[in-house]
């Protein structure tokens, strides 16, 4: 037997009186006492949910851009050491900056693994 029978779950939305966060099936602040409209917390929650996926899209977005541009940084200094060292150190070694490749590749495939984590959530969302 279940509790609930067909029931979302709950979500957040900023009361209207104090602007703690409650769950969307409130229907008074437990806060300040306002009462809640059920309208409002729906709209309320979903704006929030909103609100949310465009914040992580814009974090895993700049883990992208930070950890390619690294990664790029670490094989231009990598194959610039490869011309540059041997000629003016007169050896045959060649500088390989892994920090900046191993970092900068980890923070990419972090960020690309939360961009796409994101879209298959929405399409599970939609469905």
């Amino acid at each position: 037997m279940k509790l609930y029978e067909n029931r979302e779950p709950a979500k957040p939305f900023p009361c209207t009186g104090c602007g703690e966060y409650l769950a969307s099936d409130a229907v008074q602040c437990r806060y300040c006492g306002v009462e809640i409209d059920p309208e409002y917390a729906r709209e309320s929650s979903r704006r929030e949910i909103l609100l949310n996926r465009i914040y992580r899209h814009g974090h895993y977005s700049k883990h992208v851009r930070q950890g390619g541009v690294l990664f790029a940084l670490g094989l231009v200094v990598m194959v610039g050491s490869y011309f540059l060292v041997p000629a003016v150190l007169h050896t045959d070694g060649v500088w390989i900056p892994r920090g900046l490749i191993l970092g900068g590749g980890g923070d990419f495939l972090y960020g690309l693994w939360g961009i796409t984590s994101e879209a298959r959530n929405a399409k599970r969302e939609m469905l």
